[in-house]
This record gives structure tokens, sequence and C-alpha cells, in this order.
């Protein structure tokens, strides 16, 4: 059990490298920042589709008490199952891109699991339909980014927190590397 652990916690780690690799991009920090408009959320589908897809062919096999783990699995063995970051994928696309990219990634994901085979291979379509669209209220659209691709929460109303805010002046506390302190100012200081 742990060696199957560690095998997919491999795995974790490469979509994570990815995914870092990504985000360095400018391109595609520019259009995190534009998830509502539909050339986004494709590219989206595209990117996550295709780390779905990783997720799927880079799996464990589990069959009978053995565990396989050093081939592309394109088919599975009769009565196999599949121990794979496919939900990792299918979840985060849909946190980041809301239920349409959720659930366009769930199909395409599915799918492909699909015809892998293995024991009752038709759930894993229908589990990952539910879990791509299958989200919080408001995630995708809650989350703004900044010239430099930094993300920050919309209840800032469109700064930065740690930008400067009209009637907060900064303050220094005075203590060693305890950074400053803002208080919001009531007018002229006395």
């Amino acid at each position: 059990m742990f060696n199957l652990f560690i095998l997919i916690l491999e795995r974790v780690g490469l979509i994570i490298i990815l995914a870092y690799l990504l985000m360095n991009i400018h391109y595609f920090r520019d259009k995190l920042g534009e998830r509502q408009r539909l050339s986004t959320k494709l590219a989206l589908i595209v990117v996550f589709g295709i780390f779905a897809v990783i997720s799927n062919y880079t799996g464990v096999e589990i069959s009978h008490d053995q565990i396989i783990s050093d081939q592309v699995l394109m088919k599975l063995s009769e009565g196999a199952s599949l121990a794979n970051t496919r939900v990792l994928t299918i979840g985060v696309a849909g946190l980041i891109g809301g239920p349409l990219v959720g659930t366009s990634v769930g199909i395409i994901s599915g799918i492909i699991r699909f015809f892998q085979g293995g024991e009752e291979a038709y759930i894993y379509v229908i589990s990952s339909i539910l879990i791509g669209s299958v989200r919080r209220k408001n995630d995708a659209e809650k989350c703004l980014s900044d010239d430099k691709g930094r993300f920050y929460d919309r209840r800032h109303n469109g700064r930065r927190p740690d930008a400067q805010h009209p009637g907060v002046e900064p303050e220094s506390s005075g203590g060693l590397g305890s950074g400053d302190v803002h208080r919001v100012s009531d007018g002229p200081r006395q």
C-alpha cells in the first residue's frame, strides 16, 4: 500500500510541475484573468484535457494484488483497476474554469478511461462528469489578477491586498521585522 502511495505521489508531482511551468507562461497568466471569455474557457478545456489524458495514461494498474506502474496504460487487463490523478485534474479544472470547463474535462477524461477498460469502466465516465460539474458558488469569478499575474480575491474591490488604500496610512510598528501596520485615518493628525 505504501508503494502505491509513493507512485501516486510521483504522478501528482508531475501534474504540479506541469502546472507550475504553465503558470510561468505570460500568455496563460493573462488568460486566467479573463476566465469568463469563451476563448479562455476553450483554452482551459484543452490544457486540462491534456492533463487528464496524462493522468489516465500514467496511472498505476492494480490487478490481482499486483501493482503495475512501469508502462503507459493504453488498455487495462480484465478485472484490473487504475489508480491515477484523474480526479485531481478534473477537480482543479472545475475550480479554475467553472462547471463548463470541469464538466468538459470530466467528459474527456471519462471517455478515455472507459476505452482503457478494466473493471466496470462505465462508472468512471459518470463519476468524471459529476466531479467536473461540482464546484463552490462563484469560485472562478471571485479571483482577479494584476498586471504581473498575481492573483487576489475580488473582495478587495479591484485593488491588490497590499496596495495603498485611500484613508489608510502606513504606520511603523517599531518592532523588529514586524512589517508595516496600517491605521485608518480620521482626518488630519493633531
